[in-house]
């Protein structure tokens, strides 16, 4: 996961994580 998301992309803190959810 970290390799998709160097900087924390999957924590819902993030409002990038939209885009990182399909990849789970």
């Amino acid at each position: 996961y970290r390799k998709l998301d160097p900087t924390n992309s999957f924590n819902p803190g993030i409002g990038k994580t939209s885009k990182f959810k399909n990849w789970l």
